[in-house]
């Protein structure tokens, strides 16, 4: 059985929770392998375990001490054409008062055997690299725009 993860949504609410407008960011879609037999299992359940495999795109959501604006992450692969497939990060954030959300990707393409985003202090991601022949580990902040 097959599961696709497409785009990624925002919802805006307004003070009194009544749902303002849905926000709906185009990425790749993704196909994900299921163990076999889980197709008897319904919707809900196999959320759970896509989440549980770490196939889901979206990483974190941060935002600033005073709430004023929010980045929310996810990881996504880009084709242009004649290039191959290519490995990026995206953010998308949002500033209280501000009309449009601003969009902003870091690329992750590199030599390492293994990369991880991980949240790091408000406007900067830590990207952590692994190379297996050198057996080494490195770390780099990364500013975002937002």
């Amino acid at each position: 059985m097959k599961m696709n993860v497409l785009n990624l949504s925002i919802f805006d609410f307004n003070a009194d929770l009544t749902l303002d407008k849905v926000k709906v960011f185009e990425k790749q879609k993704r196909s994900i392998q299921l163990p076999q037999g889980y197709g008897i299992y319904p919707p809900t359940l196999l959320v759970h375990v896509i989440r549980a495999m770490g196939e889901f795109d979206y990483s974190f959501t941060q935002s600033k001490k005073d709430n004023s604006s929010f980045f929310t992450t996810y990881t996504s692969m880009e084709k242009k054409k004649g290039s191959k497939k290519k490995a990026y990060f995206g953010i998308i954030s949002h500033t209280e008062g501000a009309e449009e959300y601003v969009e902003d990707k870091i690329d992750l393409t590199t030599d390492a055997n293994n990369i991880m985003v991980l949240p790091a202090k408000p406007g900067y991601v830590l990207l952590v690299e692994y190379f297996k022949k050198k057996k080494q580990l490195t770390t780099r902040l990364e500013k975002i725009n937002y």
